[in-house]
């Protein structure tokens, strides 16, 4: 399959070329490179030897770097395989200066994300009749002595989120976020961060590539004011992202860091937005990664992940998490719940503790979703003296008690009864256990005897402590 995928890709080369000379530099390219450095990109790949030295790296089906350096061009150019239809993509990347048509050096206003270790700028896809701008995130890694252990890691993640696209069919791309992988450079350099502004070396970098987004969810907000979203706009961005965790969920699949910068928002169609989730770095997989630990971001943490750490929170193995969960200065409604339900002797009592906490599970998933829709309905994260009585939806998603939590399909079902509208109903309560466990979340265990969590507790800081690659 790949030789017929390399040769539709060279085809569609000449016919970007012959596209150039007929229409001109497309305008999407025009701050990014000039006509006759994109004219020398097509004659360049269109070489009788580089097509073959690409032929011969691409049947590989792994992707190619062309740096500018090596081939005398304007740009870097990367041939990465996209990793749902094994179709060639070629990416123009792009860089803070250009020459323009007239020889002259200008600056480019290109808008970059930095991260702790991650940075994300624009790239451009050139073997399209019209360029497709493209994400091109770069994870970067700062400890030496774990170069491939944090690559491969990284790698994982993307591994993930395709076989949830490739289990459920290619519907679900339109919620899960699947990244192309680029080609990894182990090599040293320095890169700033955004909080301190100060170089920090790196000794080795992968990059991945997906279709350009308006930005997360939480950027979105914060750039529209609350009544210039209308509720048919935020119903139909909750659904993207309801439908696109019930994919995860039945892939076997546990996310746990949704939260709305983990939403990328896009432009749908009618005037709508579309949601999809991306960053699987922590996420439960029962083969890819069966030994990761319990865990989510601080203020979308469940009350039982706030429980679990508390629990531990004097074993100096697991001191980083309990002062993650417990020490933050950021809000979290599943702490405050925790807190007053133990003050109350509410929390995990004999009638209630049907559950081992301490493993992944997908639960914590409709915890954390249910924080996310109260900010994209409410704009602001729930509290102790809020009443969700009025929102059927986000009470079952909200409920405290992981036993009474709605699943992703009970969720769904209710959204859509409520004729795909959250609007005031009256208070909606389950009447019996609702979180079923799903097949492949063979660490998921139901506990009839309160004393179990005990020995739940020294699996997680025995068994599962020590094959979790964050633990030392």
């Amino acid at each position: 399959m790949m030789k017929e995928k390399i040769a539709a890709f060279f085809v569609r080369m000449q016919t970007q070329l012959n596209a150039l000379n007929q229409f001109g530099l497309p305008k999407e390219l025009k701050e990014l490179i000039s006509f006759s450095g994109l004219k020398s990109i097509y004659h360049y790949i269109q070489a009788p030897q580089q097509q073959t030295d690409i032929f011969n790296i691409l049947i590989h089906h792994v992707p190619h770097r062309l740096a500018k350096e090596d081939s005398q061009l304007d740009r870097t150019l990367n041939f990465i395989i996209d990793p749902l239809t094994s179709d060639i993509n070629l990416i123009l990347e792009t860089k803070s200066k250009v020459v323009n048509q007239d020889g002259i050096t200008e600056k480019t206003q290109i808008p970059v994300f930095v991260g702790t270790t991650k940075s994300t700028k624009p790239a451009w896809r050139i073997d399209t009749p019209t360029p497709l701008k493209m994400a091109n995130a770069v994870f970067y890694v700062h400890n030496e002595k774990a170069i491939d252990k944090k690559l491969r890691k990284a790698r994982t993640a993307e591994l993930i989120a395709q076989t949830i696209v490739e289990k459920a069919g290619i519907e679900a791309e339109k919620h899960i976020n699947v990244t192309a992988i680029g080609v990894e450079l182990k090599k040293t350099g320095y890169r700033k961060h955004t909080e301190d502004n100060q170089p920090i070396p790196y000794f080795a970098k992968q990059s991945y590539y997906s279709p350009y987004a308006l930005g997360d969810l939480e950027t979105f907000l914060s750039k529209t004011a609350p009544n210039n979203l209308s509720t048919t706009v935020r119903n139909r961005m909750a659904e993207y992202l309801l439908q696109g965790i019930k994919y995860i969920h039945d892939a076997g699949v546990i996310h746990q860091d949704i939260k709305i910068t983990n939403l990328l928002v896009y432009p749908d169609k009618d005037g709508f937005f579309s949601l999809k989730i991306t960053d699987f770095g922590i996420a439960y997989h029962p083969t890819l990664r069966p030994d990761v630990l319990v865990l989510a971001s601080t203020s979308y943490e469940s009350p039982e992940i706030s429980y679990i750490y508390n629990k531990i929170k004097n074993s100096p193995r697991f001191k980083f998490y309990y002062d993650y969960f417990h020490q933050s200065r950021y809000p979290s409604y599943g702490k405050e719940i925790f807190i007053n339900m133990s003050e109350t002797n509410q929390f995990l009592d004999k009638k209630n503790a049907n559950y081992c906490y301490c493993y992944c599970h997908p639960a914590n998933d409709i915890w954390a979703a249910g924080i996310a829709l109260h900010i994209l309905y409410k704009f602001k994260l729930p509290a102790i003296n809020n009443n969700l009585s009025d929102n059927p939806v986000l009470t079952g998603m909200l409920h405290p008690l992981r036993e009474n939590r709605l699943s992703i399909d009970q969720a769904l079902n209710l959204f859509y009864t409520q004729d795909t509208k959250l609007a005031p109903k009256p208070p909606f309560v389950l009447t019996g256990p609702s979180q079923a466990f799903l097949p492949g979340f063979n660490q998921s265990i139901q506990v009839t005897n309160p004393d179990e969590i005990n020995k739940g507790l020294d699996l997680l800081s025995i068994s599962i402590g020590k094959s979790h690659p964050a633990i030392k």
